[in-house]
This record gives structure tokens, sequence and C-alpha cells, in this order.
């Protein structure tokens, strides 16, 4: 049965640069924010973040993370790299993918 308590924002990548201010604009809108990135809660300790649950984990892992999807109504992705073209593309491209099907297959709005 699918759970009726849909109602966080999930930001992927929200220890980032964008991520953070996505995270911290959400929170003045009063939505509760869940956030997902590979290191888990950020280093920052700006009093928002203990107002996000922190998920650690990695895009191409989702047996790992997408129970989080249970309690989401939506999903943004700040997830974005620079490198080679290969790293580009498996981080900018191949993360984003695997995280739109991911979404998408649980019912959240990407």
């Amino acid at each position: 049965m699918e759970s009726t308590n849909r109602n966080k924002l999930l930001v992927l990548g929200g220890t980032g640069f964008v991520g953070t201010h996505i995270c911290k604009e959400a929170l003045q809108q009063g939505l509760p924010v869940m956030s997902l990135s590979r290191s888990g809660r950020p280093k920052l300790r700006d009093s928002w973040t203990y107002d996000v649950t922190w998920i650690q984990g990695n895009l191409f892992e989702p047996d790992k993370w997408k129970d989080a999807l249970k309690e989401t109504s939506a999903v943004i992705s700040c997830v974005g790299g620079f490198g080679s073209n290969e790293t580009m593309r498996k981080v900018n491209g191949d993360a984003n993918i695997a995280a739109i099907n991911v979404a998408h297959d649980s019912g959240s709005l990407l």
C-alpha cells in the first residue's frame, strides 16, 4: 500500500552550492525537506541544516535510498559536476537519468 503522507521535498545533491540554496528556500517556504547526497549531512552547521533530513547515498544505488521517495511529493535534482567529458556525462547525465527513473517509478514528480 502506498503512503498517503507524501509531503516532503527531496533535493538530490542538496549539499552543493545550488542544492543548499534550494533546501534553505524550501524550508523558508514551510516545506519539509530531505536531501540525498554522497556525503550526507553538509559541513555547514547553519541553523537551517538541522531542519533537513540528510540522507547519505549514491544515485547509482537506488535500493539504498529509494524508500525516502515514499515520503516525497516532489524531487529536485541539483546533481552536477565538472571534469572530463566522461565524468560530466556520468555525473550530469547518467546519475540524473537514474534518479528520474527511480522517482518516476515511485510516483514522485521530478
